[in-house]
């Protein structure tokens, strides 16, 4: 059985290694992303694979995908504020890729800043949310939009910060890593101020994973075969007030966006006396251990402030193989021109050094249907190894579409893994493609259907009220009718 050692000094030196091996082939810009994709495989394989070639079927993904490609910079008329204030973000959100952003979100965690000592557990996590959805930018666009943050009555004094993120359908990370505190898309800071003194909160110094401090601005611990993941963590009340809240625990596989990545939560209510500390932990014993990497999310309320710690650990075992979607969308502009694809990006994972499992990648173009459904314009399959690197599997489309949907389904082996449904509407993109083209001719040929099916109706009708129903000796029924 390969033994897994998994060491800091191991992981520095690894990721070393990784990072001068792909500084040649990659765009400085996705490295950051890619640091944090190879720490969390480091175990898994060798870095051997990294440089392993793809399949002729296959391009690389950053042919068509660029971290930092889109920045959200987050801008605030004041610079101190007052607990149980409502304070407004004014976020500008530029494009800067070649194609079209559609599903965007905006994610913002604010933090309240402590000293500068502390800077490998970062600040004090106070809120995460998602603050502006649905964002759609034509490729070069710009668009500032706004979204509000209440600030909890008895809010601590003292120095926070507004991180933002952006990523699309909820798990396409395009500027900065929602599972991550340290590297975020832009930041602002502002005062918070006030007579209100102390707070309940995690202590961010004090939690582990399976008795090791976890430093949340480094590299991700990692928790061996069959061993259950324990998380535990002290929780200070440094006001002169006992305090009653709720404790939640969240499980997810990989990251925290989606809700159908949750494996598990646990609420419990927690009460801290004055100027006193309680220890609390979760333990991950009994889940579905399929995903490479996990993602807990400890959340302490009391229905006025929050305070929370995002722990992200690896878990893999021997019979562990899995895969995710990294990025799905289109090469060109909207409407699609001359030698523009679809893409599906995706990377695996297993538990076996120098191993890649074998799946499956499927996509599919469709548009509306002329009458009802839907039409497939392209398509395209890829079987065979899933390779660790990050791959895409391009497909060809059509010139001129401006409404349609790009759907992409993985498997490992037998078994679906994952499906993406990107949905490019010329309303939300660009109005004036709305008008003429093979979509609007749809709706005529639906219309010119809903008038002749009218017209057939109203014969039909003249017809039995010219018979008078005579024919039968009965009534017509339609003459009945006070019409």
């Amino acid at each position: 059985m390969y033994l897994y050692k998994h060491t800091t000094e191991r992981l520095r030196l690894s990721l070393a290694i990784v990072v001068c091996a792909l500084f040649v082939a990659m765009p400085l810009t996705i490295l950051s992303q890619e640091t944090e994709e190879v720490d969390a495989a480091s175990d898994a394989l060798p870095l051997s694979t990294i440089t392993k070639p793809l399949p002729q079927e296959l391009r690389s993904c950053f042919d068509f995908y660029t971290y930092g490609s889109i920045s959200v910079i987050p801008e605030m008329d004041l610079v101190s504020t007052l607990p149980g204030a409502t304070v407004a973000i004014r976020a500008t959100i530029e494009n800067t890729n070649p194609h079209p952003i559609i599903d965007g979100t905006v994610y913002v965690k604010i933090f309240k800043q402590r000293d500068a000592g502390s800077i490998r557990f970062g600040g004090d996590l106070v809120d995460q949310f998602e603050a502006i959805k649905d964002v759609a930018l034509l490729p070069g666009e710009t668009k500032q939009l706004t979204f509000e943050w209440k600030v909890p009555t008895n809010s601590d004094i003292g120095e926070y910060q507004v991180a933002t993120y952006f990523l699309s359908a909820n798990r396409f990370n395009l500027a900065g890593l929602t599972f991550t505190d340290d590297i975020v898309a832009s930041t602002i800071g502002f005062k918070v101020g006030g007579e209100h003194e102390g707070s309940v909160r995690f202590d961010r110094e004090s939690v582990t994973v399976n008795g090791e401090i976890h430093e949340f601005a480094t590299f991700i611990p990692h928790v061996e075969g069959n061993e259950s993941a324990v998380i535990k963590a002290m929780v200070s009340n440094t006001t002169d007030m006992p305090y009653k809240g709720e404790l939640t625990w969240t499980l997810y596989g990989w990251d925290g966006m989606r809700s159908e990545a949750i494996l598990d939560q646990q609420s419990t209510e927690l009460k801290v006396h004055p100027d006193d500390v309680t220890e609390v932990q979760y333990v991950a014993s009994s889940i579905n251990r399929q995903y490479p990497v996990y993602y807990l999310v400890g959340e302490l309320s009391n229905g006025e402030s929050k305070s929370v710690i995002d722990v992200r650990y690896s878990h893999r075992r021997e019979d562990t193989q899995w895969a995710r979607f990294n990025d799905v969308g289109v090469s060109g502009s909207h409407p699609t021109g001359s030698g523009d694809v679809a893409y599906a990006c995706f990377q695996s994972f297993t538990g076996v050094p120098d191993s890649e499992p074998t799946g499956m990648v499927r996509v599919q173009i469709t548009e509306p249907g002329y009458l009802l459904g839907s039409k497939v314009v392209a398509q395209g399959e890829y079987q065979g190894i899933l390779p660790y690197e990050f791959a895409a599997l391009p497909v060809a489309i059509p010139e001129g579409l401006t409404n349609f949907t790009v759907s992409a389904a993985l498997y490992v082996g037998d078994n679906l893994i994952d499906t993406v449904s990107m949905q490019y509407s010329c309303r939300e993109l660009s109005p004036e493609s709305c008008e003429g083209g093979i979509n609007t001719l749809g709706l005529i040929l639906l219309g010119g259907a809903g008038a002749i099916a009218i017209a057939v109706l109203l014969m039909y009708r003249a017809r039995r009220n010219t018979s008078g129903g005579a024919a039968t000796g009965m009534q017509n029924p339609i003459n009945t009718m006070n019409v």
